[in-house]
């Protein structure tokens, strides 16, 4: 496998990302452990399933705003991230200073 086959594999999770989040609007806090566990909050953006999750009464656009806002720091970060990595894989800087076959890694 090449530096730059590796590349695209390793950050072919980040594509995700790149498009707006879902939005769950449940009624209570009570179906959500997140809400459930934070009484305080009225909404979360949850990376791991890429969605935004409101309380449905609280759903107005300066909540909705918040949140995506949150959407959007995570996407600044998976940019600048996949950016390094381009660097090191893609643009194959890592054989410069690792003299290893990719391949032997894998053992």
């Amino acid at each position: 496998m090449t530096n730059w086959q590796f590349f695209k594999k390793n950050n072919s999770y980040s594509l995700k990302y790149f498009k707006r989040p879902s939005l769950a609007t449940p009624e209570t806090n009570e179906g959500d452990k997140h809400l459930r566990d934070n009484p305080e909050a009225v909404g979360y953006y949850d990376a791991e399933k890429h969605r935004i999750v409101l309380i449905k009464k609280y759903n107005n656009i300066a909540v909705r705003l918040h949140e995506y806002g949150h959407w959007l720091n995570a996407l600044i970060y998976i940019i600048m991230e996949v950016a390094w990595e381009f660097i090191w894989w893609g643009c194959s800087v890592r054989s410069i200073f690792i003299k290893k076959d990719i391949a032997d890694e894998s053992h």
